[in-house]
């Protein structure tokens, strides 16, 4: 079946300059969802009509689409390819995360470096320091929810930089989603965070 493009809206954040080919799959540009708009802002269309939309209500975002995502074509030039459409669909996110940058302040005794690189596909590295050691020192990686997605390191900790790799993987082994993920460190009771992005 041929494909069809869908083209995004000048200024917007998400859709600026993009023209998303779809590359076959199950949907013609005729068997492709539309939808009225009644609320939101339009990011996406097929000769005018809606193919994808954002709302943010308060804290609460969403982002729709009419097309199926796997279907975009990769082979692109940026900005029209997957890989640019979720790096700007998780900018657009960021501000809503269960775990607020505000409530993220860099412990005096503690360095937590940037993972490198970021964003990052399969892996990264993740570089920390205890100035004099720590009994015990811990490193986990926490989603968007708040919830822990692994724990990286839970132990004794020397005064020297450290430097964890992690696969993308959760406590089971399994492979996480894209997205934005955060690492936590913890020792003596000081806390510091830096925040992640995993693009597939």
């Amino acid at each position: 079946m041929g494909g069809f493009t869908v083209g995004g809206v000048a200024g917007d954040s998400i859709s600026d300059g993009m023209t998303l080919g779809q590359s076959g799959g199950p949907l013609s540009p005729a068997g492709s969802d539309a939808f009225v708009l009644s609320g939101g802002d339009l990011i996406f269309s097929f000769y005018g009509s809606p193919r994808g939309l954002k709302v943010e209500e308060g804290d609460h975002k969403v982002v729709f689409t009419s097309f199926p995502f796997e279907n975009v074509k990769t082979t692109m030039a940026s900005p029209s390819n997957q890989r640019t459409l979720v790096a700007r669909i998780l900018s657009w996110f960021e501000a809503s995360a269960g775990i607020d940058d505000g409530d993220m302040p860099a412990a005096a005794r503690l360095v937590l470096e940037q993972n490198v690189p970021n964003p990052f596909n399969p892996d990264t590295r993740i570089a920390f320091t205890v100035p004099g050691g720590a009994k015990r020192a811990s490193l986990k990686v926490y989603d968007v929810n708040g919830r822990v997605v692994t724990t990286l390191h839970d132990g004794p900790v020397d005064g020297g930089r450290q430097v964890v790799r992690w696969m993308g993987r959760d406590e089971h082994g399994a492979d996480v989603a894209s997205g934005i993920y955060f690492v936590r460190l913890e020792a003596d009771g000081d806390r510091s965070y830096r925040k992640m992005t995993l693009l597939k």
